[in-house]
Formats: C-alpha cells, structure tokens, sequence
C-alpha cells in the first residue's frame, strides 16, 4: 500500500491505495422441506457444495498512525468499491412436487454478489527505526446479495439479501521513507459469521 498522503513526525495520517490478491473460499447448504395446506413438512433434502476462487482487487484506504519510541499503534478504515459475484453452482431436480410447464425436471442456480465491503481494525506496532512489524485485528462487514435462479411452480424460493460480519487477524511490515511515502505489506484472513436465510415463498 502506498498512500498518497502522510503526516510529519511521530502522529501520521495516511490516505493511501492497496492492491489485494488472494483466495475466497465459500460454502452453504440448502435444506429443502415441503409443506402441505395443514402446515406439515412431508419430506426434506439437503444439498451442499462449496466454491474456492482467486481474486484480485483494489481498495482504499484511511488510517491513523502514534508512535512513541519502539511502540505504536495504528487505527484505520479501508473500502473495496464496486461488487463481485460469488459461488456460482447449478443443480437439477427432476422429482418436482409442484411440477414445471416444461416437464418433470428444472435446473436451479445458486448465486451471490458481495458489495460494500469495509473493514476497520487496529494494528498494534514495534518499530525499528523506520520499519514497523504489526500484528492486525479487525472487524470488516458487507453486503450479501441473492441471485438465484430457483423458480418452478410450487418448488420456488426467494431468498432476502443479508448483511454480514467478520472478523480480521494478520500481520505485516511497514516502511516509511524520509518522503513521506509509506510501504505496507501483510497477509491477513476475514472469516465471516455463518448466515441462515429463509425463503419467502415455497
């Protein structure tokens, strides 16, 4: 991350850009029940899968940097614009209790976009001269947006967009030259909290 802006002597500001590679790593199950007019549930069907994929993105940043000595101690905001799609998997069910127009069968698809991912964390500092080492912590939340495409007769769902939270723990290495210019590099894992959703129709 290199910022655009950093402050003078030992309390710093910087507003900076970042460039993130790494893996998504997503899994779900869907429980299946139907229901009949007196509110009975006759059968159940569970499907599972799970989906791993590369990215590669940006984000923006904004953070505040103390320093006193060999310690320190970061706060900061970053952003990731715009959305991505996730977890794309499709099924088909060729048992339907409802029934299709087009037959005894229908191919349903499961799909997510994720949008205003922010996170806020601190990072604990030592410093040796000008070069930092930095455990991070941190809280990040986004938006979970339903796409799926899960509609036949009586066998239909729609799902509710959600808004989910995790956590982030990593750590790095920073360097501040006498510029001004700061250079961070880190790895870090946001695990989010497991979400139920259920469907407002079927």
């Amino acid at each position: 991350a290199i910022p655009a802006k950093a402050g003078e002597g030992e309390w710093d500001i910087a507003v900076g850009f970042k460039g993130i590679s790494g893996d998504v790593d997503t899994s779900g199950s869907e429980l299946e029940g139907y229901v009949d007019k007196g509110g009975k549930t006759n059968s159940r069907e569970v499907n599972k899968t799970s989906v791993s994929q590369a990215v590669d993105v940006g984000s923006i940043f904004l953070e505040f940097a103390g320093r006193s000595g060999f310690a320190g101690l970061t706060a900061g905001a970053e952003l990731i614009p715009g959305s991505a799609s996730i977890g794309s998997k499709t099924r088909t069910d060729t048992d339907l209790s409802g029934g299709s127009e087009g037959g005894s069968s229908k191919t349903y698809t499961a799909k997510a976009e994720v949008e205003n991912l922010a996170t806020f964390y601190l990072e604990p500092t030592l410093y040796i001269g000008d070069f930092g080492l930095y455990a991070k912590g941190g809280v990040t939340t986004m938006d979970l947006n339903t796409l799926e495409d899960i509609s036949s007769g009586t066998d239909s769902s729609v799902y509710p967009n959600k808004t989910m939270v995790g956590g982030v723990l990593g750590g790095g290495i920073r360097y501040k030259h006498s510029s001004g210019f700061l250079v961070k590099l880190e790895y870090t894992e946001t695990n989010f909290k497991p979400i139920e959703l259920l469907s407002s129709t079927g």
